[in-house]
């Protein structure tokens, strides 16, 4: 039996990408930072964003309202209106998938609103959309993280089909950020356009050779492999390093401190370390001695991933 609703709220995990050996393949989803979007019906048939926290942009340059187009659109919706309110949550342009989270809690909350039973492939595949058109091509990999949780492997893009696996418990990320890297607007699509469109047959082996060492680790819950494999970012770490200050140095601090992987964290600037729970501590004190020795300025965060993903807070 439908239910007619007239306000949903719905919240979505931020995220890492890519783990270094996955480019477009995988993510995970980060607990500590989540978006909330709240939609409501409205009478006139119309699109309202609010966006509120982090200075990102109401109205139509606002994924949410990307998101909801196409959602309407799908649907097949031409004589209702909503009004979307963004709470941010995730930490904008530093590489945590901030509007990937928007756009799956968008898409979760008006699936609920109008009671339209799509399944989890329809609801990545529309925020799939709020990506493409905000980073210039289409991926899939923050929102399916901030959609299911937990680590997310992307099997294939026609049809679209998603797993997802459980991460090690016993490990934790902590998040480096330089702070003085100016942050784009379009951050994530500049750093798509810079990554070559070729590569050699020994690259395309070599890099395939990483993530089934990656998978190989997972599925033998070999934390250290693990760690290693993330290490492995081929062509992309190589590229996007360039724009990230003193960022070799930092990872061989990094590893030489106690970290069992480290990478870009997405598309940067940020920077993600590896480092089992109970050593977290340890190891940004030994790392931040480095860096004061350096003169370097960096937040530094812990991280917990998540099994859990998008979730319906209220309905009603």
């Amino acid at each position: 039996m439908n239910i007619y609703k007239t306000r949903v709220k719905a919240s979505a995990p931020g995220s890492i990408a890519n783990l270094g050996v996955l480019f477009d393949l995988g993510a995970l989803a980060i607990g500590d930072k989540r978006d909330l979007v709240v939609v409501e019906r409205v009478n006139k048939r119309d699109i309202t964003v609010i966006s509120k926290g982090f200075d990102v942009p109401s109205g139509k340059e606002n994924i949410a309202y990307i998101v909801a187009m196409e959602f309407l659109n799908r649907v097949g919706i031409n004589g209702e209106g909503v009004k979307i309110v963004v709470h941010k949550g995730v930490d904008v342009g530093i590489g945590l998938g901030s509007s990937g989270a928007t756009a799956i809690a968008t898409a979760v909350a008006l699936n609920e609103l109008f009671n339209s039973n799509l399944s989890t492939e329809e609801l990545i595949a529309i925020a799939g959309e709020g990506e493409r058109a905000i980073a210039g091509s289409l991926h899939y990999d923050n929102v399916s993280a901030s959609m299911l949780g937990g680590l997310v492997i992307i099997l294939s893009k026609e049809p679209l089909k998603v797993v997802k696996y459980s991460f090690p418990k016993e490990l934790l990320i902590v998040l480096i950020t330089p702070k003085k890297v100016k942050i784009s607007v379009r951050k994530t699509e500049f750093f798509r356009k810079i990554l070559p469109k070729e590569i050699s047959l020994e690259q395309h082996v070599d890099e395939k050779a990483h993530v089934v060492r990656f998978m190989k680790a997972l599925y033998e819950e070999d934390i250290e492999e693990l760690g290693k494999a993330i290490c492995e970012g081929g062509i992309v770490e190589r590229e996007r390093s360039k724009y990230i200050p003193h960022y070799w140095e930092i990872k061989e601090k990094a590893l030489r401190c106690g970290a069992l992987g480290f990478n870009i964290s997405g598309a940067g600037p940020s920077m993600f370390a590896l480092v089992r729970k109970g050593e977290e501590e340890a190891f940004i004190k030994r790392l931040c001695s480095d860096f004061m020795m350096l003169r370097l300025e960096y937040d530094i965060k812990i991280l917990h991933p998540t099994n859990n993903g998008a979730l319906i807070v209220e309905e009603k």
